[in-house]
């Protein structure tokens, strides 16, 4: 009797240990998660981590009991999940029936088993092999976007390619029972699932942060040198209009010249400053065509552009996952370009095989110096001070692109030996919805 209740309450402890783990780690990934596909992936887990649990309490591995299939629908649907996740896709009104269909489907198996009379490591061959799928094609993908492959990065991996093993390996069970040794294995992903997932999410939030902070200080070093420079021109101004009796008209003007530019400078880092301190790190789906047309329209405005000076040219329908913060981004390039006496500005854009927008944005402005070509493709630009004549738009393009998730090169376009302009190649990650 006393060995009895010792079992028993090591088993409640054991448990207690477990859902104490699976919490904390359940509630970091829903706090620190990022977009639609870290959110997906973060359920499955969850939803798996809870039926591998079922297994080790319910399942002996020699029979088969309808509690069982609870455990193999789980499983189903968290591969499920981890595939809609490798898509990225949000499964919209009928097309989200297939969740408990899938559902249905997994536990099915164990009733076949039942009326066939065979175990629990036997009718989970059909889970397994679509389980492995989904975790080997979530490993394929954070190797090819990972933005570092640190230790968090690898023991992500390494978890998926596990996960994937142990589901896989079923069939060895008819010549040897590894049985308990799948259970084992599998814990064992989980657990570096549960921590390496988590630990990325909070690298890439870090990083955000990190990277607005430091976009923040590099404003802040441009307002204090323009500032300086505007209200330096405005005290010689005033002073050489109360010295001199000769061109006090010249210099009472360049005076209100300097207030204005002064105050437009200030409006515009109020509004950028205002831009980012909003930052949310998720990123939505946002139509491609409907913010570059914002864009168009407010460029135009402002610099008093005829309409076909900014060419666009972008597919119909391309729905890309960014945060409103790219428009800022495509203002500052474009902005950039007019500001340097281009004539025209191109933009092209269009879908790609891989999931991928490339946008192209061109310019005939003659082309960008060296130092600002370097600063804009050296990834690691933003981790020192911003060089001396790097302007404020130039820091923006850079950092922005960070925080929207955009991945861009920028190129001298060249003719007869001569820089005649630039151009920007900007990667986006397509959404691609389903929808009833």
């Amino acid at each position: 009797m006393q060995i009895w209740l010792d079992d028993i309450l090591l088993l409640s402890v054991i448990i207690e240990i477990l859902v104490a783990f699976l919490a904390i780690i359940a509630i970091g990934l829903y706090r620190f998660s990022r977009g639609l596909r870290y959110r997906l992936w973060s359920v499955a887990w969850i939803l798996v981590t809870v039926s591998s649990l079922a297994i080790g309490l319910t399942t002996t591995g020699s029979g088969l009991t309808l509690s069982d299939g609870l455990a193999s629908a789980g499983i189903m649907l968290s591969a499920l999940l981890l595939v809609d996740g490798v898509k990225n896709k949000k499964r919209l009104g009928l097309y989200r029936l297939i969740y408990p269909a899938v559902y249905v489907i997994g536990f099915s198996v164990v009733p076949v088993g039942l009326v066939l009379d065979l175990s629990f490591r036997i009718v989970v061959i059909p889970v397994g092999v679509f389980t492995a799928y989904a975790c080997w094609s979530s490993a394929i993908l954070l190797r090819k976007t990972a933005r570092t492959r640190n230790i968090d990065h690898w023991t992500l991996v390494i978890g998926l390619i596990l996960w994937g093993v142990t589901m896989i390996i079923a069939p060895v069970n008819f010549f040897v029972d590894i049985f308990n040794l799948q259970i084992i294995l599998l814990n064992t992903a989980l657990i570096a699932i549960g921590a390496g997932m988590l630990n990325v999410y909070i690298r890439e939030t870090s990083e955000d942060l990190r990277v607005q902070n430091t976009l923040t200080q590099l404003m802040a070093s441009i307002i204090n040198h323009d500032i300086r420079n505007y209200v330096w021109t405005l005290r010689e101004a005033i002073d050489q209009a109360q010295t001199t009796g000769i061109g006090q008209k010249f210099w009472l003007d360049l005076s209100a010249e300097a207030i204005s530019s002064m105050a437009e400078f200030v409006e515009e880092i109020r509004n950028v400053s205002a831009g980012i301190s909003r930052f949310e790190a998720d990123r939505l789906p946002l139509g491609l065509n409907e913010l570059l047309i914002e864009v168009k329209t407010r460029v135009v405005r402002e610099y008093s552009l005829a309409i076909d000076a900014i060419s666009l040219s972008v597919e119909e329908g391309l729905t890309v996952l960014t945060n409103s913060l790219v428009k800022e981004m495509f203002w500052n390039i474009i902005d950039n370009s007019f500001k340097h006496k281009s004539q025209i500005v191109r933009i092209l854009g269009t879908g790609s095989h891989d999931n991928v927008v490339r946008l192209e944005i061109s310019d005939d402005a003659g082309g960008l110096p060296v130092n600002i070509l370097e600063f804009l493709n050296n990834p690691e630009s933003l981790s020192s001070q911003a060089a001396p004549g790097m302007g404020l738009g130039v820091i923006l393009i850079k950092g922005l692109s960070i925080l929207c998730g955009v991945k861009f090169k920028v190129d001298n376009v060249s003719k007869d030996g001569q820089s005649v302009g630039s151009v920007y190649k900007l990667d986006f990650e397509r959404y691609l919805p389903l929808q009833a």
